[in-house]
């Protein structure tokens, strides 16, 4: 007999016979327990097992999408309220974790709506640019509402479909609805030597391989540069950035890593480097559900003359206001897009330069061919300005 699975977010576990399910007598609240047994032993590499036992503890208090491969009836949203794991390591030989998993249905998905909550912040910045407002749900949203009006909107094709990002929408927190088994699709996510996480704070050295991605970006640090790559509707096509901590010192690896924030709306890294002269260089890297960019900032401990983000292989550019776009498309049709909130200097090869400074805030991203209203890169810098902070929670209907 083969096991079925059950998907909790972004995590896979072995579906087991029995679920514990109870009707609290106070609350008329519905909760069910579940429980299993994940292994090594033909199954997952030692790495995978310690990656997933440390982040289904760390699921505590998140409303996730749970979908069951044979208790189908099952599928829903829920809270997690408790989680524990207990993990036997045979050195040499094997290993293996028991779960255990209390929840709470919220309710299936045609008795819930998803809503956004959401603060957009306009970025201070030195260009009179008032932002634009703007949101994307997960792939295959329904009934996207918010308010009266219907929002403008730009369909951005990603490796995993078509994600449909909302524009200039109003003040107020978006609703939409999502079936509960494609709700994670279109995510932003972070993979760690090649293994998706789930939770933040993961124990991470500066060596490991990562990786940010939301369908339409995907950025990763290779060799000794910040590769930023673009979906362009068959292939991934790259772009690498230097990063320089004063004119005369190019971070080309770092010492420390870890990850700051990781939900399907939005994940983020910070990055982090001892100066040989002393002090210390941080590198924030956040990148947004349906994002077409990005978001950067590095901050010194002691000023430099110079902080610089530029292009590795030079390319041609025109100068506007707060961003700089390839003169040209580049072989995939493709023009590089590089901006920021304050003042800057552009880099002969392409990039933004800031002086006598200790902060750097930048994105990174390309206009892609036949851009759109919403996709050109005026309308980028624009999305930059106006910052979409978003919480997500699931309410009854």
């Amino acid at each position: 007999m083969s096991w079925g699975t059950i998907t909790i977010g972004a995590m896979t576990l072995g579906e087991t016979d029995s679920i514990d399910d109870k009707v609290n007598a106070n609350t008329g609240g519905r909760s069910v327990v579940l429980a299993g047994q994940e292994m090594t032993f033909g199954a997952l590499t030692l790495e995978e097992l310690r990656a997933k036992a440390e982040d289904l503890v760390l699921l505590m208090d998140r409303e996730l999408p749970i979908t069951f491969s044979r208790k189908t009836d099952r599928n829903g949203y829920y809270r997690v309220v408790d989680a524990g794991t207990v993990t036997t390591h045979w050195e040499g030989e094997g290993a293996f974790f028991t779960w255990n998993l209390a929840l709470e249905l919220i309710g299936p998905d045609n008795a819930v709506s998803i809503e956004s909550r959401m603060t957009h912040i306009v970025r201070a910045n030195d260009h009179s640019l008032v932002g634009q407002r703007w949101h994307a749900p997960a792939i295959g949203a329904l009934g996207y509402a918010t308010g009266t009006s219907v929002p403008a909107s730009v369909a951005r094709v990603g490796s995993e479909g078509t994600v449909t990002t909302y524009l200039s929408i109003p003040a107020v927190n978006p609703l939409w609805a999502s079936p509960v088994g494609s709700y994670m699709a279109g995510r932003a996510r972070v993979r760690v030597n090649g293994i998706e996480r789930s939770s933040i704070r993961l124990k991470m050295s500066g060596s490991d391989t990562w990786e940010l991605d939301n369908s339409l970006v995907r950025i990763s640090w290779v060799g000794d540069a910040l590769r930023v790559s673009t979906w362009d509707g068959t292939d991934w096509r790259n772009k690498d950035w230097a990063v320089f901590s004063s004119s005369a010192s190019r971070v080309t690896s770092w010492d420390q890593a870890t990850v700051l924030r990781n939900l399907p709306e939005m994940v983020g890294i910070r990055l982090i480097k001892a100066v040989a002269t002393g002090g210390v260089v941080y590198l924030d890297l956040m990148l947004r559900r349906g994002s077409r960019f990005v978001e950067g900032y590095i901050q010194r401990s002691v000023s430099a003359d110079q902080l610089i983000v530029r292009l590795v292989t030079a390319e041609a550019y025109t100068s506007n206001t707060g961003y700089q776009i390839a003169t040209a498309a580049d072989a995939n049709g493709q023009k590089f897009v590089a901006g920021s909130a304050r003042s800057f200097t552009g880099h002969a090869n392409g990039g933004v330069v800031k002086a006598s400074t200790r902060t750097l805030d930048f994105f990174l991203g390309i206009e892609p061919s036949g851009a759109v209203a919403g996709d050109v890169a005026a309308d980028l810098v624009q999305q930059y300005i106006a910052v979409p902070n978003e919480q997500t929670g699931v309410v009854v209907r």
